[in-house]
């Protein structure tokens, strides 16, 4: 597995993530299309993802370093796509999303290492963090980056 490294962070403090900033980043990705390597796939995202990134639940319930670290996932989006693996697949059931996603979704790991730095703010060393990508798969199986979420802090020591 790939981990995908972040070396430049968009925001640097967790106290208080300023979303804005994030989605003004994320608008550069409209209308991008990434293949995932492990499956040739081919992942569009749209508006709606960014929408959901920077205003879902999840992101709100958010607090602290897995805040910074979704905050700061967008300075490697395209590589977090490309590096994901362990596809698995949902169906849209209760049709919850009717024609948003009529194909269901799938659901993608992908693994992130955030720098560690000390007081003069020079890197030190990277925690790794596990995300799954949530993908959207609309009725002519054409699939959509819709959230990442489960963002989770690796144990073990750091890199």
């Amino acid at each position: 597995m790939i981990k995908s490294k972040i070396n430049k962070l968009i925001i640097s403090s967790k106290k208080r993530i300023n979303w804005k900033v994030v989605e003004e980043y994320l608008k550069k990705y409209d209308n991008t299309v990434v293949i995932i390597e492990e499956t040739t796939e081919s992942v569009n995202i749209d508006k709606h993802f960014i929408d959901e990134y920077v205003g879902s639940k999840y992101t709100r319930s958010l607090k602290g370093t897995n805040a910074l670290v979704k905050a700061n996932i967008p300075i490697i989006l395209e590589e977090i796509i490309k590096n994901s693996y362990n596809k698995r697949h949902i169906d849209d059931y209760n049709f919850k999303h009717k024609s948003f996603a009529k194909g269901g979704w799938n659901r993608y790991d992908s693994n992130i290492l955030m720098p560690i730095r000390n007081d003069n703010k020079e890197i030190i060393g990277y925690s790794e963090y596990k995300v799954t990508l949530v993908v959207r798969v609309i009725k002519n199986n054409k699939l959509y980056l819709y959230d990442i979420i489960n963002i989770k802090k690796e144990t073990g020591n750091p890199l």
